[in-house]
């Protein structure tokens, strides 16, 4: 609390899209962001000159150690370039955090594999044979550690690990190699990350940083409660900055039902994030977003009012529509 009403003496605002995130505008009119993470601030600012104004002013009230350039956070490894041309990349990486985990479950020497997923993971049930007790606490802890690490910096594991999280309560031999498998395919490309490159990096528009969102659905994947999963991601300057796999509240009568709720999350995160673009001085956030879905059925009802064969999810659909016809998102 006392961190935040210093910023705010400072001029800094809090979004009203994330209160953990502040904009600061200078007299030349610049802004400078700042996001705040416990007693952690990560400031991103158009000049050093700006910055370091900043921080000694910051100082003078609440001492603090500054680190300088961004180069780690949260157990991420982030790489800034700034390429021939004036293009910029962003790399963000878990290396040091995945060799660390693979060591603490004793499986830096396993044996590596290309893929997070085999054909071992489908049709996973709670009723499979249980794993031995000993394991069950120990399993908690692995799924607990590449959930950091999926949500951070490695999204192509982000739906196997979800899959191993249903069965926290009572682990499965199935479930148990399947998390082992996920350890060992992160240890074999421990490396790997995100990439983020803006070829302008002075831009003020949203649109030329090459935003797109994506929805997809597994309909009736869940081989206990036949519940479907959604996946959603959003990309920006050729990376992912959101994205997610999670499962469905209810069950879905059909593919186009299991898509169309797919589909009515991801409206619900761009409308977010077009919100918080607007409030960091991006300007033409009101050019839609496309959105691609793999799915035709629910194409068309997004753009059809009143289809007799989706009337059970006219409601649920009602915020895609409504974005649709507002110009928010393009669907494709």
């Amino acid at each position: 609390d006392k961190l935040r009403e210093t910023l705010a003496k400072l001029g800094c605002k809090p979004l009203k899209s994330d209160p953990n995130v502040h904009i600061f505008t200078g007299a030349d009119g610049r802004s400078m962001w700042i996001g705040v993470y416990s007693d952690d601030l990560i400031i991103a600012s158009p000049c050093r000159a700006m910055r370091d104004r900043f921080v000694k002013q910051l100082h003078a009230v609440h001492p603090l150690r500054d680190d300088g350039v961004l180069t780690s956070m949260l157990g991420m490894k982030i790489d800034q370039v700034k390429e021939q041309g004036g293009a910029r990349t962003v790399r963000i990486s878990m290396p040091s955090y995945i060799e660390q985990m693979a060591a603490r479950f004793g499986l830096s020497q396993c044996k590596k594999t290309l893929r997070p997923v085999g054909t071992d993971a489908k049709d996973l049930s709670s009723d499979e044979d249980p794993a031995p007790t000993a394991i069950a606490a120990d399993y908690r802890q692995r799924v607990g550690a590449c959930l950091w690490a999926s949500i951070t910096t490695r999204p192509e594991c982000a739906a196997t690990v979800a899959t191993c999280c249903k069965f926290m309560a009572a682990p499965t031999k199935r479930s148990c190699a399947l998390i082992d498998r996920v350890i060992r395919y992160l240890t074999s490309s421990s490396r790997h990350g995100i990439v983020y490159r803006c070829d302008n990096p002075g831009m003020h528009n949203i649109g030329d940083s090459g935003v797109s969102a994506f929805s997809d659905a597994n309909w009736a994947g869940c081989a206990d409660s036949a519940r479907s999963t959604s996946g959603v991601c959003l990309m920006c300057a050729n990376g992912v900055f959101e994205y997610y796999s999670r499962m469905q509240r209810s069950v879905s009568l059909s593919s186009t039902e299991s898509e169309c709720i797919a589909l009515a999350s991801c409206t619900v995160e761009v409308e977010f994030f077009k919100s918080m673009a607007a409030e960091l001085g991006f300007t033409d956030t009101t050019t839609p977003w496309p959105t691609h879905v793999d799915n035709k059925s629910s194409i068309f009802a997004a753009h059809n009012d009143g289809v007799r064969r989706t009337r059970h999810i006219n409601v649920k659909f009602a915020k895609v529509r409504e974005a649709v016809s507002e110009n928010m998102i393009t669907i494709n």
